[in-house]
């Protein structure tokens, strides 16, 4: 072999053993760690189905429109209508008793007597309209129970439709927190009141 091929042979050893030594050193890489294995829960870390309530888990929820007791008059309204569909065209108390009139949906007239203790519908009757109470007014009488006892704070014990001043009104009579009584005339198609009074 000559100098000159010993000296190629001799380059070509030096090279590979360099490639060899660059490729098993460590490198700028960081290396990928390996993945977080999750374990896998046990039976009893396992999420149980949730059953639903059962009638003996619910608490009875009391009835948000069952009036209070003792009846007031827009308690009595609720109960004569709930028992009566129609419109209530006239409302007075009388000794422990309301008694409510409703214009019915076949345009007849029903007297509903209701105890005032227990809002139990004691007796049921027809009843003669007058003439302002044959068509069922624009302002309910729970709106106009609601305006009267805006206008004067107490309350009320009558309410019915007549007319004043020509026009049809509900007349209120109440009495106010210091005990005195008042008539208040409200417009039965508007709601505006025409008139407020003391009553001796």
């Amino acid at each position: 072999m000559t100098k000159l091929n010993t000296r190629i042979l001799a380059l070509g050893f030096g090279a590979a053993l360099l490639m060899a030594g660059c490729g098993g050193g460590t490198s700028d890489e960081t290396p990928t760690p390996p993945p977080t294995l999750v374990p896998t829960p046990t039976a009893d870390e396992t999420q149980q189905p949730t059953e639903p309530p059962t009638d003996d888990a619910i608490e009875p929820t009391q009835d948000a429109a069952a009036p209070e007791l003792p009846l007031l008059a827009l308690g009595a309204v609720e109960v004569a209508l709930a028992h009566t569909p129609g419109a209530v065209v006239e409302i007075d108390h009388e000794r422990n008793q309301w008694e409510v009139v409703i214009l019915t949906e076949d345009g007849t007239g029903i007297e509903l007597s209701i105890d005032i203790a227990s809002g139990e519908v004691l007796r049921e009757e027809s009843e003669s309209l007058s003439p302002e109470q044959t068509s069922a007014p624009t302002i309910t009488a729970r709106e106009a129970i609601e305006i009267a006892l805006g206008e004067v704070p107490g309350e009320l014990w009558d309410l019915d439709l007549d007319t004043e001043q020509g026009i049809v009104v509900w007349e209120a009579e109440l009495t106010d927190e210091a005990g005195v009584n008042w008539e208040i005339y409200i417009d039965a198609e508007t709601g505006a009141i025409v008139k407020v009074e003391q009553d001796d």
